[in-house]
């Protein structure tokens, strides 16, 4: 170490690589982290700055310095995110030198100062949130030349230096405060910088920088947002029982995080200077003690939710100390201190080394803390999912065209974030559904409105999305892509699908792979949805609709409009169908309505089983039917039930004469369940049948009908109000040949 502060030439050397080291962990693989929530927000006031010239848009965050900085350099590069982290590297390289000059100031001692730059350039506390888009980073730099220009105040010097001292500190300590707000909690470095080291003479001087500092505080806290409003709440609402578990958990998270920041030697370090101060009371460590307590003392008891990045102006002093530290512990052993002060350096900068290459590796790999994990990796601020979602976007508007992506107002990630990893392209608009000015019934005529123009794609940060229903409950929400965060928080980005009334029928009607569905003229124009690609949909025009038949259509899909004008509905809305159409599934007022054409294998059967089921039809191949293969068929149900009963059976038999069977197959009624997402009052739902003739040939006519498993008790059965006979209904008769073709 002599060998070292005999040569300033070397220490230059030293100072230079400590400098170089941080700016190089701080910039390697700087994307390699997804946009969070604040970056989010920040990165945007900074472009809307850039964009508008309007230094005031700022105001509307605590961050102001920092989106003027970002929008000074915004044109830097193609990624905003790059360059918002960029910006904060930069400020938090810089630090380093300042950590250099604060403890030169404190030890008087060249080397002490160059550790000092070290192991700010290494420490995984700062390194890591100087990689972020945050004012964190630029608070602590100039609230370390607050600290700096203190002491500086503070100690005898010439009038004319006192005086630009004196202005520095006031300007550097404004800086500070436009960077954020807690800032002002350094108002104490002055006077406790003249308590410790200046003359009495340097209390009138200290006094008047202070007034000056105080009279900076005021129009800052003017301009910018207000932040003190929860902690107001806070106070207001004091629950001693209540506070004190919050505190108790506050202290406990701040171990964690100073043990995994800092790592165990160099806290166990820092254990063995708190047992320094209090046994020799050395000016230097109680100093910058006290400057590291402050935002800790203000933070851990009235925080209900905090993160580390709060207590980033902790970081300077206590890294000074560390670097003080081994200098004490360097002169304990006279004779071999150079030897002692490497092992010490080794030991607690090698360890932070290799935490701050695996953060630029992959965070994903970091041991960070429990709170940044769920923060930046895991939870709901978190931007993991944001690039795989802008990719598949993009992907589908290759594929598909033009799009509609929209984004909730309240769910930052997605409104903010995307744009990063999704700037422009040709066949994506975006837009934002504003869930705190409108209720969900309004967005969704938003989202109905655009869907006339373009498929409408939602970006969902779940589970947690401000004013949007339950999911489950939004059917016509259909999720398209989900992107899971790591970890076991289970939070998803989400691309979901918008979808317009025709395409929810369609899909909820489940049709048959292959039906040739007509859409009448008022539906031609709607986009459809590509996972109904399974269906032939064409675009019918053919008017009047009563002209249509099933040699042309499965089915057909019409509006009220349509309706109205082919006679079909009446001005109350009732509507009369021509021969061999019914309703398969309908919205309200049929806006729209899909109608099936039965053909002549088809037969129209309307019976009512007990109170709340009807049978709607059958179908099954025209007569003769072959002895040798089973006979296929479907029965069409109706039912304002919201759930099966497992007691209920449907029986279908093949008679051949009184009391003698040819066939017969019994089943759970819909086969136990029917789909609840899609299944609504009055839908048409089918089950599939098949009987087996084999060995029989001759007349047979067919019956179901509907029991209770537990007692055999038939359910009553009626057509046009009339009684069957045994409650079984007829669905028509055939012959069973050996050669039937």
């Amino acid at each position: 170490m002599r060998a070292l502060t005999n040569h300033p030439g070397r220490m230059d050397a030293v100072l230079l690589a400590s400098l170089m080291l941080a700016f190089a962990l701080r910039l390697a693989n700087l994307l390699q982290l997804p946009v969070f929530y604040d970056e989010a927000v920040y990165l945007n006031l900074a472009r809307e700055t850039y964009k508008s010239l309007d230094a005031t848009t700022a105001f509307a965050a605590a961050s102001t310095l920092q989106i003027w900085l970002v929008a000074l350099v915004y044109g830097l590069s193609p990624s905003a995110l790059w360059v918002g982290r960029f910006v904060s590297a930069m400020f938090g390289a810089l630090t380093a030198a300042a950590c250099y000059r604060i403890a030169g100031e404190l030890y008087r001692e060249p080397w002490a100062a160059r550790l000092a730059a070290l192991l700010y350039a290494v420490v995984p506390y700062a390194v890591f949130h100087d990689r972020l888009a945050q004012n964190d980073g630029i608070l602590s730099f100039f609230l370390a030349l607050v600290v700096y220009f203190s002491l500086v105040v503070a100690r005898p010097a010439g009038r004319r230096a006192l005086i630009r001292n004196g202005m520095w500190l006031v300007l550097v300590y404004g800086l500070a405060l436009l960077a954020k707000r807690s800032a002002v909690l350094f108002l104490v470095a002055p006077p406790l910088a003249v308590v410790l080291f200046g003359e009495k003479k340097a209390w009138l001087r200290v006094a008047a920088v202070v007034a000056g500092m105080a009279l900076v505080t005021i129009p800052v806290a003017l301009i910018t947002v207000d932040t003190g409003d929860q902690l107001t709440a806070h106070l207001a609402s004091f629950d001693w029982p209540v506070w004190s578990a919050q505190l108790v958990e506050n202290v406990t998270e701040l171990g964690e995080w100073f043990w995994r920041y800092f790592l165990p030697p160099a806290v166990l370090l820092l254990g063995l200077a708190l047992v320094n101060l209090v046994l020799f009371r050395r000016r230097q460590e109680m100093f910058l003690f006290l400057l590291a307590a402050v935002p800790v003392l203000f933070f851990t008891p009235v925080s209900e939710t905090w993160y580390p990045r709060y207590l980033m102006p902790s970081v300077f002093p206590l890294v000074i100390l560390l670097a003080g530290q081994v200098k004490v512990a360097a002169r304990l052993w006279k004779q071999h201190s150079p030897l002692v002060a490497v092992l010490l350096v080794g030991v607690i900068a090698l360890p932070m080394f290799w935490f701050d290459i695996a953060l630029a590796r992959d965070p994903l790999i970091a041991h960070l803390p429990q709170e940044d994990r769920w923060q930046y990796i895991e939870g709901m601020p978190a931007g993991y999912g944001l690039p795989e979602a802008a990719d598949f976007l993009r992907q589908l508007a290759d594929r598909q065209g033009p799009i509609n992506v929209w984004r909730n107002n309240r769910s930052v990630p997605p409104r903010y974030g995307l744009w990063h990893y999704l700037p422009t392209h040709p066949n994506i608009d975006f837009d934002t559904f504003r869930t705190d000015r409108k209720s969900w019934a309004e967005i969704e005529r938003q989202f109905d409105e655009s869907a006339r123009e373009k498929p409408v794609y939602l970006v969902l940060n779940i589970p947690y999305e401000k004013g949007v229903p339950n999911l489950d409950e939004l059917d016509r929400l259909m999720p398209v892509k989900l992107f899971p965060k790591p970890g076991t928080a289970g939070f998803v980005i989400g691309v979901y699908r918008w979808l317009t009334p025709l395409e929810y029928m369609l899909l909820s009607a489940n049709l048959k792979p292959g039906a040739t569905i007509g859409l009448a003229p008022g539906l031609a124009n709607i986009p459809m949805l590509t996972a109904v690609e399974r269906l032939n949909l064409v675009a019918f025009t053919k008017e009047p609709l009563t002209l249509v038949s099933r040699d042309e259509l499965d089915y057909l899909a019409a509006d009220s409009a349509s309706l109205r004008r082919a006679g079909l509905l009446d001005e109350e809305g009732l509507l009369e169908l021509p021969p061999g159409w019914t309703v398969e599934s309908g919205a309200p007022s049929c806006e729209p309505c899909l109608f099936r054409l039965w053909d002549e294998g088809e037969v129209q059967v309307v019976a009512e089983l007990g109170t709340d089921i009807v049978l709607t039809g059958v179908q099954l191949p025209q007569a003769p039917w072959p002895t040798g293969v089973p006979l296929p068929l479907t029965l069409y149900w109706q039912t304002g039930r919201a759930e099966t009963d497992p007691d209920m059976a449907v029986f279908l038999h093949a008679v051949s004469g009184p009391g003698q069977m040819a066939a017969q197959n019994d089943k759970t009624w819909l086969d136990g369940a029917f789909p609840a997402q899609i299944h609504h009052p009055d839908d048409i739902l089918s089950q599939q049948f098949q009987l087996d003739f084999a060995g029989f040939e001759g007349q047979v006519c067919l019956y179901t009908g509907m029991y209770h498993r537990s007692t055999g008790e038939r359910l009553a059965a009626r057509q046009r109000g009339q009684l069957l006979p045994d409650n079984a209904i007829p669905l028509g008769c055939g012959s069973v040949v050996a050669d039937a073709p």
